[in-house]
């Protein structure tokens, strides 16, 4: 965070990944210039291109650098890895998001930072857990954590009607319900894919009463 103070100085990028598959689903699509395009018409900026662009950037903060006891040109010879950025996109997002408006962006990194210049950990690590946060409730509510979920209360509601018998063939033909529910993710995930291909991501709905 010592080499930037606002996204303006790393949103453009000019690397691009291709896919075969544009309903492919994986890391190398955040990286594509449909992505990238689509990112500037929405006036976001990209995790993606924090990740090209920050170890371009030289280290210029002389109070951060002081507050470690150290000298810019000590940060400035350290690389800069991958896992590093993700870390503190994360703490800027709140989730594991691609995408951030800059004025959120912007914000959120001052916030990491004292009035005299040193790094506010507090203020970073409340970032983090907020993203790890969102990212557990999502597994649960999204991802294979819904079918331990499911199955859960499927054994809270038995229990509460005192018989076993419906959870007990669940579990007996779990690999079963474990395909279907498969499955029916995959042709959700595949047709979601398939339609912000064709059509873009979903747009949000006007406030009533709005322009």
């Amino acid at each position: 965070m010592g080499r930037w103070e606002s996204s303006e100085e790393w949103r453009v990028r000019t690397k691009f990944t291709e896919v075969e598959d544009a309903r492919e689903q994986s890391e190398a699509q955040a990286g594509t210039v449909n992505r990238y395009e689509m990112a500037q018409r929405l006036g976001m900026v990209e995790r993606v291109a924090l990740q090209l662009n920050v170890a371009d950037l030289p280290f210029r903060d002389e109070r951060l650098a002081s507050s470690l006891g150290l000298k810019v040109d000590d940060f400035d010879d350290m690389p800069v890895s991958p896992a590093a950025v993700n870390v503190v996109y994360d703490a800027l997002a709140h989730s594991r998001t691609g995408l951030l408006p800059p004025d959120v962006c912007d914000a959120r990194r001052a916030s990491f930072f004292q009035q005299d210049g040193s790094f506010n950990e507090l203020a970073f690590r409340l970032g983090l857990y907020r993203a790890r946060f969102t990212v557990i409730v999502s597994w649960f509510l999204f991802g294979k954590g819904n079918i331990l979920g499911a199955l859960i209360l499927a054994k809270v509601a038995t229990d509460l009607a005192g018989g076993d018998e419906i959870f007990d063939r669940l579990l007996a033909n779990q690999e079963l319900v474990l395909v279907g529910v498969g499955t029916a993710a995959l042709m959700t995930s595949v047709g979601q894919a398939q339609e912000e291909a064709a059509y873009g991501p979903p747009k949000k709905k006007k406030e009533e009463g709005g322009a």
